[in-house]
């Protein structure tokens, strides 16, 4: 069995970090009201799909979105949807797997 989502999550997010690119992860869970038990149903202009981390690369401050994924793990729709309109409005988005796969996703694509 190889690493969890979260343990590529914070592999990449430290990667980032060493190479000085400004990036954060997104919160894509709902809030949990403890009084009901239950997540609440998010507001009608709440993004479904938003990748697990977003970031702007340097030099110029480029937008790219990265829906991180374990070996096994798949694309569900809304996500597919939200890395389709990055790409259309000249952002970077992509599934990255590993470390490796987001160094060749944002360093080999920099133009």
């Amino acid at each position: 069995m190889g690493p969890t989502e979260k343990q590529i999550e914070n592999s990449i997010l430290q990667w980032l970090l060493y190479k000085g690119i400004y990036a954060w992860k997104t919160k894509t869970v709902g809030t949990f009201d403890v009084r009901t038990k239950r997540f609440l149903k998010p507001s009608r202009l709440y993004r479904t799909g938003v990748s697990d981390i977003i970031g702007l690369l340097p030099p110029n401050g480029k937008l790219f979105a990265i829906e991180v994924k374990t070996k096994k793990g798949r694309l569900q729709e809304n996500q597919k949807a939200f890395i389709d309109e990055i790409k259309a409005r000249g952002g970077m988005a992509f599934v990255a797997r590993s470390v490796d796969e987001v160094e060749r996703g944002l360093l080999g694509n920099s133009s």
